[in-house]
């Protein structure tokens, strides 16, 4: 089942702390993943060297999971994001002008853990 979610950053949250534990969530367990990037905008040592490598590619890049860790706890922030995780399920994260995140899944409907979202038609994001 495919859906689209757009993640609600309140008042005392940040992207960065909503990626975090969205992230947490969806790499729970043992499986391996694969992450790749294909857009990237951020500050902060990780979120510099990730964007200068996008820039210098043509094309989506992986990274690993110590990364992906590191820019999102570093101080900095994510402007913009395209970050797909593959397990046997596809997810997809995006993030623009650094206040909407959403998640794109093929999996079962996100848990209500995750906090508050709204739910977006799929369809408007060519999925």
């Amino acid at each position: 089942m495919k859906w689209a979610i757009t993640l609600v950053i309140g008042a005392n949250e940040t992207i960065e702390s909503r990626f975090k534990d969205i992230f947490g969530l969806l790499t729970a367990g043992p499986q391996e993943y694969t992450f790749l990037i294909s857009d990237i905008e951020a500050f902060g040592e990780m979120g510099d060297q990730l964007s200068e490598k996008a820039s210098l590619r043509r094309g989506p890049f992986s990274v690993s999971k110590e990364e992906l860790l590191t820019l999102i706890t570093e101080q900095g922030q994510i402007i913009e994001l395209d970050l797909e995780l593959f397990n046997g399920h596809n997810f997809e994260i995006i993030v623009r002008e650094g206040t909407f995140f959403d998640v794109l899944g093929d999996s079962e409907f996100p848990p209500e853990k995750i906090g508050d979202f709204s739910v977006q038609n799929v369809r408007n994001f060519g999925y």
